[in-house]
C-alpha cells in the first residue's frame, strides 16, 4: 500500500488493532512553517511550554528557507548539487537549533535530540519541496 506524502496512513498491527502511522518529521511543510511562525514570527506563548519538536522544526524551516533564498540569488541549479546542499542545510539547521537552545533552554531534554531532529527535518523538508 503506497500513501501520498499528505495522506494519513492507518493500518492494522498483528493483533488486528488499528494503528496511526504519522508522517516522518519534516515531511509536512505546513507543520514546519507553523513551528517557524510560533518561534520567529509570533513568539512563544508563555502559557504553553516549548517542545523539542517546535525548536527543531523552526530551525529546520529557517535553514531551508535561507538556503532557497541564497540559491535563487546565486542562480545555481539545486538539483546538480544535492549532496552539497543537504550538507549545508544540516549544518545550518544544527547551528540554528543550538542558537534556539541557548535562547529557549529545555531542562531535562538532551540537546542532541533537538539538533539531530533539526538536521533530519531540514533534509526531509528540502527533499519534499524539491524532489517530490
Amino acid at each position: 500500500m503506497i500513501f501520498e506524502h499528505n495522506e494519513t496512513a492507518y493500518g492494522q498491527n498483528l493483533r488486528g488493532f488499528t494503528a496511526f502511522v504519522p508522517d516522518a518529521f519534516g515531511s509536512n511543510p505546513a507543520q514546519m512553517e507553523q513551528y517557524y511562525n510560533q518561534i520567529y514570527v509570533y513568539g512563544p506563548d508563555p502559557r504553553f511550554p516549548i517542545s523539542p519538536a517546535t525548536l527543531a522544526g523552526a530551525a529546520a524551516y529557517k535553514a531551508v528557507k535561507l538556503h532557497e533564498g541564497n540559491y535563487h540569488l546565486s542562480g545555481l541549479d539545486q538539483r546538480q548539487n544535492h549532496n552539497y546542499a543537504i550538507n549545508l542545510l544540516r549544518e545550518s539547521a544544527a547551528n540554528e537549533a543550538n542558537l534556539l537552545l541557548q535562547r529557549f533552554p529545555l531542562p531535562g531534554v538532551d540537546p542532541m535530540i533537538v539538533v539531530v531532529s533539526a538536521e533530519a527535518g531540514a533534509h526531509r523538508l528540502y527533499d519534499h519541496e524539491h524532489f517530490l
